[in-house]
C-alpha cells in the first residue's frame, strides 16, 4: 500500500517534532545529570576532607613577645628600629597554610589594658628643649609593622620624616614594649 505524498509529509513532520522535543529535552537532562555529579563530588570532599581517626582542628597558639628598650637595634638602610625573634613554632607548614597575627598591649588613662593589632600609627607629641631656655613641642607618626619568615618574627618601627631623637651620636632606642603574636594552622 502505497502511503500519499501528504501522509508522508505528515509522518515525517510528527518526526521532526519528535526530534525537536528530543533536542529540547537533551540539555535538561544533560544538567541534571551535571548538578548531581557536582553535588557528589562535593559531598565526597566534604566527607573526605578529614580522617576518620583525627579530627579536623585548627591549632591557636599565642607567644607573648617583651623587647626592652635596650634589645631595640637600628637599621641604618632602612631608617628603622627593628627587633627579630627566633619562634621554633613558626615552620614552614604555619608559613604556607597558618596565619599569624600581631597586636601591641597598651594601656589606656585608666591603666586598664588593650590590643591595637598591626600594622599601627601612634600619633606622638615630644617635648624638647628649644636651646633658648625654653620648650617646644614636636609631632610626629610612630609606624609599627611586622615580617615574618620560617622560624623567626621582625617587629619593625619607623618615625615620621625619619625623624629620631639623637643622644650624641647614637639615636635614643624606643621604649619597651609588648606585644602579642598568634599563630593559627
Amino acid at each position: 500500500m502505497q502511503l500519499s505524498e501528504r501522509k508522508k509529509i505528515c509522518i515525517y513532520q510528527k518526526k521532526a517534532v519528535i526530534l525537536r522535543r528530543k533536542i529540547v529535552w537533551k540539555p535538561k537532562e544533560l544538567m541534571k545529570k551535571y548538578v548531581f555529579i557536582s553535588m557528589m563530588a562535593l559531598v565526597t570532599l566534604v566527607f573526605t576532607g578529614c580522617e576518620k581517626n583525627e579530627p579536623c582542628q585548627f591549632h591557636k597558639k599565642t607567644i607573648d613577645l617583651l623587647v626592652n628598650t635596650n634589645e631595640w637595634k637600628f637599621d641604618d638602610n632602612a631608617h628603622q628600629f627593628y627587633v627579630r625573634f627566633n619562634i621554633d613554632l613558626l615552620t614552614a607548614n604555619v608559613y604556607d597554610y597558618g596565619e599569624v597575627s600581631i597586636s601591641r598591649e597598651m594601656t589606656d588613662a585608666q591603666n586598664d589594658p588593650y590590643q591595637v593589632a598591626l600594622p599601627m600609627s601612634l600619633f606622638m607629641v615630644e617635648t624638647v628643649d628649644d636651646g633658648n631656655g625654653g620648650t617646644t613641642d614636636i609631632f610626629y607618626t610612630q609606624h609599627i609593622d611586622y615580617r615574618y619568615g620560617v622560624g623567626y618574627v621582625e617587629i619593625q618601627l619607623t618615625n615620621s620624616d625619619l625623624a629620631y631623637e639623637t643622644n650624641g651620636s647614637d639615636f635614643v632606642k624606643p621604649e619597651s614594649m609588648v606585644f602579642r603574636m598568634q599563630l593559627t594552622y
